[in-house]
């Protein structure tokens, strides 16, 4: 472990200076962990004759400074532990304090460090009374940041050599990990100019220079550009986004003359009367808010044109090829003809809704007039689903006996009322 932590610092030390534009300075730390005491060492003096050191947990705190022109950091520690002995009742309160000196080598977020340094291990106080004894300590650990943050992340290993028992030498291990937080920094270095009176050192002299604390382009008048688009990024609306000088730096994906940041449809060539979406029809209704996109209709009817006259003329009348058979009723095969008919003009004017009326005689109870009528009604409305139609634009209600055309008195009249009404409910928006 000791041939690794030497070329480590070597390692650390040849490594030339990280270029930093701003880096800590000053910075304060929390940690806990792990003694590993010798079994050599005489922390007690003549009283440590029969007795050693055990392991113990330890927490201590720390500061260190960074040189700025240096990979270099002078830090001071100090380490408290509980000092218990074996065998024994011994025990007391230890302290490490240290004074070191470390390398550092930066890896992006993640930093490597080793040093070493001179100190004192005591016994403070307790029942095995009071002893310090030089140290010196040597060891190294990892560190890592997150991004743009001023807290730290630290984990370390080091050995500490002290007096031992007669004429041994005790070597103790100290592993700790703690939480290192910055304190102040050192100020960002100005860039040296080419040009005198050049803050930002790019080439334009401050007197010339429309940005002269941001480094830019001689053809812009010393601005930057940074998604290069002709636009300097002072008058870029969109200055991470290359764009068009006529736009403000904002692109127009489609070309159709309109803005990304103002066009509705960005991705698709439209017109600026409709926010930069289609309208295909020309009906002075963009494509998205147009029910028939591919035929010229009227905004009260969200974009459709008036039915013909034969279309409106299917509705609101009984429908004689819708039959039924069975009980309980059945749609008759013979009416699918007329289903998929309704469905059809249903598709070519999608601003149609519909509902299915149910009527019925009054030759049977008021309650089985509304359950044949509903019933009759929801089959209709079923077959219409399975066609295709939209089950959103399709509704069933039955009205058992109410509204009849004919008399209830004759079997003719009967039949007539016993019927289906497809009714158009809502025509486009209102």
């Amino acid at each position: 472990m000791t041939r690794a932590i030497l070329a480590l610092m070597v390692c650390c030390t040849a490594a030339p200076p990280a270029v930093a534009s701003n880096f800590e300075a000053l910075d304060v730390g929390l940690s806990g962990g792990l003694l590993l005491a010798s079994p050599k060492g005489d922390l007690l003096g003549d009283l440590s004759q029969d007795t050693t050191l055990t392991d113990g947990a330890a927490s201590g705190v720390r500061a260190g400074y960074r040189f700025r022109d240096l990979p270099l950091t002078a830090q001071v520690s100090l380490v408290a532990f509980p000092a218990h002995y074996h065998p024994g009742i011994l025990k007391g309160t230890g302290a490490l304090a240290n004074m070191e000196v470390l390398t550092q080598l930066s890896l992006g977020t993640v930093e490597l460090n080793a040093g070493g340094g001179v100190g004192v291990l005591a016994l403070v106080a307790g029942t095995a009374g009071e002893d310090t004894d030089l140290a010196y300590s040597a060891g190294g650990g990892v560190r890592w940041t997150p991004p743009s943050s001023s807290v730290a992340l630290r984990m370390d290993a080091r050995g500490l050599l002290s007096d031992g028992l007669g004429a041994d030498l005790a070597i103790h291990t100290l592993l700790t990990i703690g939480v290192d937080f910055v304190l102040s920094r050192h100020a960002s270095p100005v860039a040296d100019s080419r040009y005198p009176n050049d803050d930002d050192g790019d080439g334009i002299v401050n007197a010339r220079d429309l940005c002269p604390t941001a480094h830019g382009l001689a053809r812009l008048s010393g601005c930057p550009d940074r998604d290069r688009d002709g636009v300097a990024d002072d008058r870029d609306d969109c200055p991470n986004s290359p764009g068009l000088v006529a736009f403000y730096g904002c692109p127009d994906t489609d070309g159709d003359a309109v803005p990304d940041t103002s066009d509705a449809c960005p991705t698709i060539a439209g017109a600026r009367e409709h926010a930069g979406c289609p309208d295909s029809d020309a009906d002075g209704i963009a494509d998205r808010e147009d029910q028939c996109k591919a035929r010229p209709g009227s905004l009260q009817r969200a974009g459709c044109p008036e039915p013909p006259a034969q279309v409106l003329a299917m509705f609101g009348r009984p429908f004689d090829s819708l039959r039924f058979s069975g009980r309980p009723p059945k749609l008759a095969l013979e009416s699918y003809e007329t289903i998929r008919g309704i469905v059809r003009v249903m598709e070519d004017h999608p601003d149609l809704d519909l509902q299915v009326r149910g009527y019925t005689h009054d030759k049977v109870s008021p309650e089985a007039a509304f359950l044949e009528s509903e019933t009759r009604a929801s089959i209709i409305v079923r077959a219409l689903i399975e066609e295709g139609a939209d089950p959103a634009r399709v509704s069933a209600v039955g009205l058992g006996s109410a509204q009849p055309i004919a008399s209830n008195r004759s079997r003719a009249g009967r039949s007539r009322n016993h019927r289906v009404e497809l009714h158009i409910v809502k025509q486009g928006a209102h």
